[in-house]
């Protein structure tokens, strides 16, 4: 598996494959922040899949943090980064994001 992450193309389409069917966005709804604070996350059992996939994020320049079974982004700025540079296909995810920058950013 070490062989896909040498090539950053298919190290993007793997994460977003891995997104598009075990990641969420969940809103951090807790009253210190103005607005709900996007987290991304992707969950797997598998601690090497989980480091191999954090590392790659983080060489793409994303900020990366594990948190047990999770690979989470925190943050306006790496939700935006994300879909910039991953590109989720899935229209659920597609549409939290769309509904966000509807309701939280002003145009």
């Amino acid at each position: 598996h070490e062989m896909f992450l040498r090539d950053s193309e298919k190290m993007k389409l793997i994460i977003r494959g891995l997104f598009d069917t075990d990641g969420t966005i969940v809103f951090d709804k807790d009253p210190r922040y103005k607005k709900p604070y996007p987290i991304i996350r992707i969950t797997t059992i598998h601690e090497g899949l989980r480091d191999q996939i954090a590392d790659a994020l983080s060489k793409m320049g994303f900020r990366v943090t594990r948190h047990y079974k999770n690979i989470q982004l925190k943050g306006i700025s790496q939700m935006h980064k994300w879909f910039s540079i991953i590109n989720p296909q899935n229209e659920k995810h597609r549409l939290k994001y769309q509904n966000y920058i509807a309701k939280n950013m002003p145009e």
